[in-house]
């Protein structure tokens, strides 16, 4: 009876939502949650719900990375500054890699492709011929600013090897509904292969 009443309230919220989204659409407004505050939980200074809201929302999604929030370890890269660099990443993200915040923001996600270089720990061939084959389709899909999933080595900051399933996902981020284009980025969700299922 009580998971029949949470299907109901859950459906009940989602018709509600999406109602309210239209009529804003309509109304020539922002597709943006009427239930959240767009400030709230930033402490970084970014929207990273509004920005997980977008990538939730997106028009035509390639990749089914079903339902997301700030739990998962993810990095939000700015798609229009040199390099690409990570300008968000979740505790989760921190947690998986063994890195401190301090340490990752303003990266390139490549600095996870290789050991620190204070570990002494060799990168197996391998796994540079695993890296060597994956990388160009990353780097074609973040150019063309598609959506890409795939399996790369990644090593913590302790130099320990582990297989990332990368999911990159390109959005433009208008803030607050700002006029004007919008700011290209590219939300990155991380998982160790190790701790997951995927069938293929």
């Amino acid at each position: 009876m009580t998971s029949q009443l949470d299907r109901e309230a859950a459906e009940s919220l989602a018709n509600y939502r999406e109602r309210e989204r239209q009529r804003a659409l309509k109304d020539g407004g922002s597709s943006r949650d009427p239930l959240m505050w767009s400030g709230m939980y930033s402490p970084s200074g970014m929207d990273v719900l509004a920005i997980l809201f977008e990538v939730q929302n997106r028009p035509n999604p390639q990749i089914d990375i079903g339902k997301v929030d700030t739990n998962i370890a993810l990095v939000i890269c700015d798609c229009e500054t040199a390099d690409v660099p990570i300008v968000y990443a979740s505790d989760s993200f921190a947690t998986l890699t063994g890195y401190p915040q301090t340490e990752i923001r303003g990266q390139n996600c490549r600095f996870l492709q290789h050991p620190p270089a204070n570990s002494r720990v060799a990168i197996p061939p391998e796994v540079i011929k695993y890296n060597e084959r994956a990388i160009p389709d990353l780097r074609k899909a973040l150019e063309d600013q598609r959506e890409a999933q795939t399996s790369i080595w990644n090593f913590k900051k302790n130099g320990e090897p582990f297989v990332n399933i990368l999911t990159m996902i390109p959005i433009t981020y208008k803030e607050n509904g700002a006029p004007g284009p919008g700011k290209r980025l590219v939300v990155g969700f991380q998982v160790d292969q190790r701790n997951t299922f995927i069938s293929r």
